[in-house]
């Protein structure tokens, strides 16, 4: 009798299955229309399998029709709906951003599944766009049970850790966060901030009033010592434990003409971190006189007969805790030969010096693209030609294939036209800089040819070595001033111009002769300072033009000093750029710079005939913007221009923006 009732169901199966095999065939091939044909007759033949639904309403989405799919999932009484069923409920939801009932739907797959990572992924990419990072931080740290990140996944892992509190928040442990910044294609410097955070709620003495000596704890921390090996440290109370650590290192060296075994990591940890933020910490009279003392017992030693580098190295590690190999005497910095360095210091000279003069060299021998202007500033010039900027060490490494993905996956209800999903773009970067910008865009849209450029040889030097230790193929550099571009040199389909025009006299001038290298219907991105945003950065600028303080390291570091003794400025102490010299500088003592406001942005773009796209920002202030805007059009300049006043701090990096040729 089993076998009798049983033979119907098994002649329904197969033709079943058939459909559904079918239907996914269709979708494989991208005929949509024939999937969905193949998906309903399975539906069809039994409506209460979950699987023809799921079939039916993929077919749906890849056909354009995400509503029609959502109905279908939602709206049937199928059985067996499982977690890959309410995965897509809630992933379809969040297209739709209908966030709360996406937040559901994957929750319910978690529970039928708790393993189900897609899920996880689906809350994280919810939370931050709902501005609760501490419960996107919660959902990594269960992937990260499971397997390990991808390089994506861990940029993302570090903007959430970026915006958390650690004060009312301990989640991780400086191990957790050393581990996840071996990889040099994570964005370190996000996190230099949140560091000092954790490290003050881990050692909380390092904020008050006593003296740290060289036996503290933290010293120890094999964690601590490798982070300051790997980003500049932002935060005041770490800047004035690692300048007072310093000091306390080089007397005690100095008294008792040894450095212990003990002491070597710290200070190798510790000339690590003061190249990396450019030598930004203050010196005293104090130590000024015993760096002069080892500056001349070490060229005392190096005129020896058979001196080798091994016989100084202990006093060259001392002094490269205060300043690089190349500011050290003659006999140091010719020594490029990295057979001549000894273990401990072979890091030091492969940076400052092998790869400084092939950066040097690779600057030189950058070909021109245009002349270099007149009216560009020969003090502007040189600031970049001493200090390159930025100077990076890592960068976001992420593929997308075209613009119209990338601004899709900031904004879904964009709808870019046609011409911004074009794979093979031209792409002009105009100011490139140290071409952190230039290769992750290289790397976004790899199927694109890119032309970068800029004023500063020494800049396009570091660019260019970086590029070829990324292996970066669609790249390629030009020594050029944005002042000389010609519309013979050709046009482009995207350009990017990111913290350069508002560093001219006359910046519509420079944007105007972007504008003409651009195709019709051709993209740009640029980014302004905000004279909003930048009131109080503007009103030390005047500060120091009245203290007659010029650019130098010296001026540099006795302002931070001053500001740093007074402890009251804590706008400045919260800024990522008081940390680094070459940032410092540029943040307060460039001597050329323009400010706007939005009104003015859109009648610089009305003047050059574009349009404007969208804003460039985070997925935080996007979410706080419909919150406080849900009816208003995301590329609405007039809005964003209020939303800057009632929070006039949203854009104190830059105006970051698309525009468009008609």
């Amino acid at each position: 009798m089993a076998n009798k009732i049983n033979k119907p169901n098994q002649a329904v199966t197969a033709p079943y299955q058939d459909c559904i095999n079918k239907s996914l065939q269709a979708i494989q091939h991208k005929k949509f229309s024939a999937a969905i044909e193949w998906a309903e007759k399975a539906v069809k033949k039994n409506p209460l399998l979950a699987q023809g639904y799921n079939t039916l309403a993929y077919a749906y989405d890849k056909n354009g029709q995400a509503d029609k799919a959502l109905e279908i999932m939602l709206n049937n009484d199928s059985q067996g709906k499982n977690a890959g069923y309410m995965l897509y409920c809630g992933e379809l939801l969040l297209k739709r951003m209908d966030y709360e009932q996406a937040i559901h739907y994957f929750k319910q797959s978690l529970a039928l599944q708790p393993e189900h990572n897609n899920a996880r992924i689906g809350l994280i990419h919810i939370y931050r766009k709902q501005g609760n990072n501490a419960l996107a931080y919660i959902e990594f740290m269960e992937i990260k049970k499971e397997r390990p990140l991808s390089t994506h996944e861990k940029n993302v892992f570090i903007d959430i850790f970026s915006k958390i509190n650690f004060h009312t928040n301990p989640l991780t442990t400086l191990q957790e966060i050393d581990t996840l910044l071996d990889d040099d294609s994570v964005e370190r410097r996000k996190i230099s901030a949140k560091v000092g955070e954790l490290l003050l709620s881990a050692y909380p003495d390092l904020s008050g009033e006593e003296a740290i000596t060289l036996e503290h704890p933290i010293f120890s921390n094999a964690s601590f010592l490798s982070l300051l090996k790997k980003f500049p440290m932002a935060n005041a109370h770490i800047d004035y434990l690692l300048t007072g650590t310093r000091k306390l290192l080089l007397m005690s060296i100095a008294a008792t003409g040894e450095i212990s075994d003990l002491t070597i990591p710290l200070c190798q940890a510790i000339a690590q971190q003061n190249f990396l933020n450019e030598y930004i910490h203050f010196i005293s009279d104090d130590e000024q006189q015993l760096l002069g003392m080892f500056t001349d017992l070490l060229l005392t030693q190096t005129i020896q007969p058979g001196w080798q580098i091994s016989d100084s190295e202990a006093i060259i590690l001392v002094l490269l805790m205060y300043y690089s190999l190349d500011k050290m005497p003659q006999a140091i910095s010719e020594k490029l030969g990295l057979s001549a360095w000894p273990a401990g210091l072979l890091p030091f000279a492969t940076e400052q010096l092998i790869n400084r003069e092939a950066e040097i060299q690779l600057g030189n021998a950058t070909p021109s693209l245009t002349d270099i202007s007149a009216d560009t500033p020969a003090h502007v010039r040189a600031q970049y030609e001493e200090n390159p900027y930025p100077r990076w060490t890592e960068c976001s490494l992420q593929q997308v294939g075209s613009v119209g993905q990338y601004i899709k996956n900031l904004m879904p209800e964009l709808n870019p036209g046609a011409e911004f999903f074009n794979p093979h773009m031209r792409i002009l970067i105009a100011g490139c800089g140290t071409g952190k910008q230039a290769i992750e865009t290289a790397y976004l849209y790899p199927n694109a040819k890119i032309t970068a450029f800029d004023i500063s040889r020494r800049s396009l030097g570091y660019a260019q070595r970086m590029a070829k230790k990324l292996n970066i193929k669609n790249l390629t550099f030009f020594h050029g001033d944005i002042l000389e571009l010609k519309p013979s040199l050709g046009s482009f389909d995207l350009i990017e111009c990111c913290g350069v025009l508002h560093h001219l006299a006359q910046p519509l001038t420079g944007w105007k002769k972007l504008t003409q290298l651009l195709n019709e219907k051709g993209i740009m991105r640029i980014d302004l300072y905000s004279r909003l945003a930048r009131s109080e950065i503007i009103a030390r600028k005047v500060q120091i033009e009245q203290l007659q303080l010029d650019s130098s390291i010296s001026s540099l570091r006795a302002f931070r000093q001053a500001v740093l003794a007074q402890n009251t400025d804590q706008f400045l102490l919260r800024l990522r750029d008081f940390y680094v010299a070459s940032e410092f500088r540029d943040l307060l003592f460039h001597r050329q710079e323009v400010q706007y406001t939005l009104p003015e942005i859109q009648e610089s773009i009305n003047q050059l005939g574009l349009g404007f796209v969208a804003m460039h920002v985070d997925e935080a202030k996007l979410a706080r913007f419909r919150q406080e805007f849900p009816q208003a059009k995301i590329n609405d300049l007039h809005c964003w221009n209020e939303f800057e006043h009632r929070h006039p701090m949203t854009f104190i990096g830059m105006y970051s923006f698309w525009c468009q040729k008609p």
